[in-house]
């Protein structure tokens, strides 16, 4: 799916009425984009949810009445069996079944899972499709990329879009590309154990041996990163509105956006070249001052740029004597403040989100 990610929340109504799209909670043409692919996947057409959870609760109640009966396929998704624990108040009965034989008669929904999360069964979807009752197929582990349920007789399909449609796959493989290149690393570093010292301070953070000829070097990269993203302060804050209504108002959205990706890719280059890896101040300088300064780019990012070199410059005091005449990493000393912030930023997103 390469469909283009529409940022907005609202859309303009046309002749008084709304149009395909109004409200973002209701729909928009990200989801449609990605129902449409999932569906073209599947053969059928696909309905997204925030969760797989939700997709299965949703399906359950839609095609199961109060007091049916609904065949479990044993060994699946412990999940499912809980959520069906849960429908008691509903009078809805549990028969869980051998998945690779027929269904139970005189079942009013058939669950099955391909294959069955941990044991790994298979169901036998001819003995399913030939039950009288609607199929139903979790078919997250395998994915439509591995089997379509619809084409095996199935009515609906769900899937985890968290899971092997994106997620799993890419964290396994993370881990095996990780894996390699930091046996590679440490090889490296066996192979010149008289820099090790240099190496783990630049990795924790340093400025002690940084001098005047580094900021010479670094001068030019951060000027051009400074004033480039400067000059489309004013721009950024026509982005924040949405793509579509930035490009109404005359503003080059690609362009903008690939400038202000370059310059600010050239300046963390260049400061991390020299001082190595400090983080958590691109966390903690701008979301403090927009809780001060309000969330315009016009005085974000030029406070953004002050604040944070003081703040720098304090983390290194710290750093300097928190334990003299000993030193400590400069990266540590953020961490320990930024750590702690970036958590109830995070928890305080979620609330908000809630």
């Amino acid at each position: 799916m390469d469909a283009p990610l529409d940022r907005s929340a609202t859309w303009p109504y046309e002749g008084g009425e709304p149009g395909r799209f109004s409200y973002a909670r209701a729909d928009h043409p990200t989801g449609v984009a990605c129902e449409e692919a999932l569906g073209a996947l599947d053969g059928g057409y696909a309905l997204l949810y925030p969760s797989g959870m939700a997709a299965v609760t949703n399906v359950v109640l839609t095609m199961l009445r109060p007091g049916g009966t609904i065949a479990l396929a044993e060994g699946a998704y412990y999940g499912h069996r809980t959520l069906l624990d849960h429908l008691g108040p509903w009078r809805v009965k549990v028969i869980e079944f051998d998945q690779t034989g027929p269904p139970p008669d005189g079942v009013d929904l058939i669950l099955v899972e391909a294959p069955a999360n941990p044991l790994l069964t298979m169901p036998d979807f001819e003995a399913a499709a030939a039950h009288p009752a609607p199929v139903v197929c979790d078919a997250t582990v395998s994915s439509p990329l591995r089997l379509r349920a619809l084409e095996h007789g199935c009515d609906v399909a769900l899937h985890s879009a968290t899971k092997i449609l994106s997620g799993h796959d890419d964290v396994l493989a993370g881990v095996t590309v990780a894996s390699f290149f930091t046996a590679v690393q440490t090889f490296v570093q066996q192979e010149h154990s008289d820099t090790l010292q240099e190496v783990y301070s630049w990795i924790l953070g340093r400025l002690p041996s940084s001098g005047w000829n580094d900021v010479e070097i670094l001068l030019p990269y951060v000027a051009v990163a400074v004033v480039g993203i400067l000059l489309h302060r004013r721009l950024l804050d026509v982005l924040s509105v949405g793509d579509e209504e930035a490009a109404t108002l005359g503003v080059h959205v690609g362009q903008v956006r690939l400038v202000v990706v370059v310059c600010a890719t050239v300046g963390t280059a260049a400061a991390v070249a020299v001082s190595g890896l400090i983080g958590f101040v691109g966390i903690i300088v701008p979301h403090a001052i927009r809780l001060v300064a309000g969330p315009s780019y016009r005085l974000l990012l030029p406070l953004s740029v002050l604040v944070g070199a003081g703040f720098l410059v304090l983390a290194d005091v710290i750093a300097r004597t928190a334990l003299s005449p000993a030193e400590l990493p400069i990266g540590v000393v953020t961490a320990f403040f930024g750590a702690p912030f970036f958590a109830i930023v995070l928890r305080t997103s979620r609330r908000m989100a809630v």
